[in-house]
């Protein structure tokens, strides 16, 4: 009856895979040129796995999330195609779905074929004579989850549809493996497997990084929750036979393995790392101590109507109750060094210490102070050598020396550049112009304190980090007020032809409006505010993109990640949030607002003229200005009509 029931579930299963594939999204492509290079995974560089020639038409079944690349078959497996070398014949690219084998197992985010499970199988391929690397999706682009060792047996649940790969289940990972290195026991054959296998009960941990730390001990804290399942049935099974009820046979739990970290990895962490290890492995061993204790049991005659002996009762509890300490005291553990990192956040690893550290968007204006405990404070960024960066930092009257410093993330001792300043009584500033970065990628900024007696340093910093490549201010942006709070200052903008033109600084006039291009054309991004400049990209009908600045005649936008120029004001609607009477003029948002809530001048003026007191109140005609305490938006304001 299980055998039954186990392969209506796998039926179920396969049904379900196969109505998915047919269902799933199919576009015609033909390639448009020679020589065309198909690749293991979608990306320029990596692995070649056959080339196709101009006229060579395919199915295309996936495609990337920039829609760069589409998945087709090639010789049986997966292969990717690059969309600047191909014409579609039939359908639309855009409706494939998002298919990435290097971050997305195999059946796609919703119905992932790989991940966690605790179903098992009655079909069982042992490997034959080395360890094989189990994988989110059956093809070698996709990432490894685990590596099974060499003669390890293990449930078969699924196959590909020329059977080159099987899903296994491993210790209760769900994943794939080539079908070359499995012998098929008791007689049964790989094709009896249904085509796609099964659905995980979880998907795979994502960006798990068999190299990371932190990648390491959330697999740690997953592959202990299913070691939770088992112990919490045995501990059913020796509760209830210690009230005299015989241990139920059949349907064992699935036996936890020991956890196996890297070695390189282990002995970078090896202090955080090998009591966690030995705690788990010993909480494992504990579990199937007892579970094969069950299993004892039920092979004895009359195993349904046995009353146990004390010490065998006695035994089992043991056994379970030194697991559930173990297992609670792994948990929290775990717990305490995971870190929950955020979408602005990064991880720096260096001699032997992991630390989340901020990525705040570049010209955000960052304040913050150091503390006894925290000395050395570090920032993460992104840049390329298209960018120049700008860092602009100042200080409070203070009581140390402060040395700053940029070098790659993965290399923090290269230094790009660095500079210092010792303690003063007045505020310091340090600027970082001109700094060029040798490679696209992240990049760490720290900023050290130290205090000449050994004391506390005292005081605020804040600092901003630019990209002048285009402009750059033209004198000092930050200040601190008499309240003690960070200011920017509104200076003059030098161009990257070395004019100087207006009162404004980019990322800081118009941040949060965005442009769109409203006219019929597609509209030209410039290297800079003159049409002449050269192009940088383009801003196509109705493509909207943020808006970071502004100059006579042009604004400045952003249009990709690492990309940004000039494009011409007449060709754009930039739209802000600030508020629109029903002229289409600036309104007040609200008479009682405060500087803190209004975003730009023409508010300020709305305001003034609906009756507002609260915004010049020392009556200087200069509204929301520094020397009353308020954002140094500096607006000038004439009194309302009578």
């Amino acid at each position: 009856m299980r055998k039954y029931v186990l392969w209506v579930s796998l039926v179920i299963a396969a049904a379900i895979s196969i109505t998915s594939v047919q269902a799933q999204a199919q576009i015609r492509i033909v390639v448009n040129r020679d020589f065309v290079n198909l690749r293991l995974v979608p990306a320029l560089g990596a692995t070649v796995v056959g080339t196709a020639n101009a006229g060579t038409t395919f199915t295309a079944d996936a495609r990337t999330a920039d829609n760069a690349w589409l998945r087709i078959s090639f010789g049986g497996s997966e292969a990717w195609i690059s969309t600047v070398v191909i014409t579609v014949l039939d359908g639309d690219a855009a409706a494939l779905p998002v298919r990435d084998p290097r971050t997305i197992p195999f059946g796609g985010p919703d119905a992932p074929r790989a991940g966690f499970t605790d179903q098992t199988s009655d079909i069982v391929g042992r490997l034959t004579d080395t360890g094989v690397r189990i994988r989110t999706g059956p093809s070698v682009a996709y990432r490894e989850l685990a590596n099974a060792p060499r003669f390890t047996a293990l449930p078969l649940l699924g196959r590909t549809a020329d059977s080159q790969w099987v899903q296994v289940n491993f210790d209760g990972v769900l994943g794939w493996a080539r079908a070359e290195f499995f012998e098929i026991l008791g007689g049964r054959t790989i094709v009896e497997l249904p085509v796609g296998g099964i659905v995980a009960s979880s998907p795979p941990l994502e960006d798990t990084d068999q190299n990371d730390l932190f990648g390491i001990l959330r697999l740690m804290r997953e592959r202990l929750d299913f070691a939770q399942v088992a112990l919490d049935r045995q501990r059913q099974v020796w509760t209830d036979a210690a009230l005299g009820v015989a241990p139920p046979c059949g349907g064992y739990p699935a036996r936890p393995s020991d956890f196996n970290i890297p070695p390189d990895l282990l002995r970078r962490y090896f202090t955080t790392l090998n009591p966690l290890i030995n705690d788990f492995n010993e909480a494992a061993a504990n579990i199937r101590a007892a579970i094969d204790l069950q299993i004892e049991i039920c092979e004895e005659p009359g195993a349904a109507t046995v009353l146990l002996s004390t010490p065998v009762v006695t035994g089992g509890l043991e056994l379970v109750n030194d697991a559930d300490v173990q297992v609670a005291s792994l948990r929290r553990r775990l717990d305490e060094l995971i870190p929950e990192i955020g979408p602005d956040d990064c991880v720096f690893e260096f001699a032997g210490r992991v630390d989340v550290l901020p990525a705040p968007p570049q010209s955000n204006i960052i304040q913050d102070e150091f503390d006894p405990d925290d000395l050395a404070i570090g920032y993460c960024f992104d840049a390329s050598p298209i960018n120049l960066g700008y860092l602009e930092f100042v200080r409070e009257p203070s009581n140390y020396n402060v040395v700053l410093a940029i070098s790659p993330l993965e290399n923090p001792t290269d230094f790009i550049v660095s500079d210092s300043s010792g303690p003063s009584s007045s505020q310091t500033t340090i600027t970082l112009a001109d700094i060029e970065f040798p490679f696209e990628g992240r990049y760490l900024l720290v900023i050290a304190a130290e205090v000449p007696d050994g004391g506390v340093p005292d005081g605020q910093y804040a600092f901003v980090f630019l990209d002048v490549a285009l402009a750059r201010p033209s004198g000092q942006l930050l200040s601190f007020d008499e309240n003690g709070n960070v200011v920017r200052n509104i200076v003059a903008l030098q161009l990257a032809d070395g004019t100087v033109t207006g009162g404004q600084v980019v990322d800081d006039t118009v941040a949060g409006s965005t442009a769109t291009n409203v006219t019929a054309a597609a509209v030209n991004v410039y290297v800079d505010p003159n049409t002449a400049s050269g192009i940088v990209g383009q801003l196509l009908p109705g493509q909207s993109a943020p808006v970071s600045g502004a100059v006579d005649g042009f604004v400045f936008i952003q249009l990709t990640a690492s990309v940004g120029g000039w494009v011409e004001e007449q060709s754009v609607s930039v739209v802000s949030n600030q508020s629109v009477a029903a002229d289409g003029s600036v309104a007040c948002p609200g008479v009682f607002l405060t500087c803190n809530d209004l975003i730009s001048c023409s508010e300020v003026q709305a305001c003034v003229n609906a009756g507002s007191t609260l915004l010049d109140p020392n009556g200087n005609g200069i509204a929301c200005d520094a020397n009353e305490g308020n954002p140094p938006l500096g607006c000038t304001v004439a009194a309302p009509l009578p």
